[in-house]
């Protein structure tokens, strides 16, 4: 296997894993909603607002992507299908913040918590 079909390779098994975590996100999501919309209680149903679902949706993505690429923008929005201007446009949008000082420190100290990605209201 030559040097550029390893690359390939690897790119491909970490788009892949990507991929896979943001199809399992969108399944707990989708159970969450249909339990939503089976729910006894009218008044939780009726509060449900489908835009306001998406925008929690793609903010949840787009801050997964951030932590798994250690906040490399191009990397996320290469993980996550989008273009970087796209990425980068959300990103302003939603007010992400991602906290890479806080990454640093937790790399150097070896601990398994995930760094911050903060949403400003």
């Amino acid at each position: 296997m030559s040097t550029d079909d390893w690359k390939k390779n690897k790119v491909l098994r970490y788009r892949i894993d990507g991929l896979e975590d943001l199809a399992l996100a969108m399944l707990a999501n989708l159970k969450d909603l249909r339990r939503k919309q089976g729910a006894s209680d009218q008044d939780e149903v009726n509060d449900f607002n489908f835009y306001e679902a998406v925008q929690q949706f793609e903010i949840e993505l787009i801050s997964d992507a951030l932590i798994r690429t250690r906040g490399h923008q191009s990397k996320a929005a290469n993980l996550l299908g989008l273009k970087l201007t796209t990425l980068n446009s959300m990103i302003k949008r939603y007010k992400i913040l991602y906290d890479a000082r806080e990454l640093r420190t937790q790399i150097k100290s070896a601990t398994s918590e995930q760094p911050s990605v903060t949403v400003l209201s």
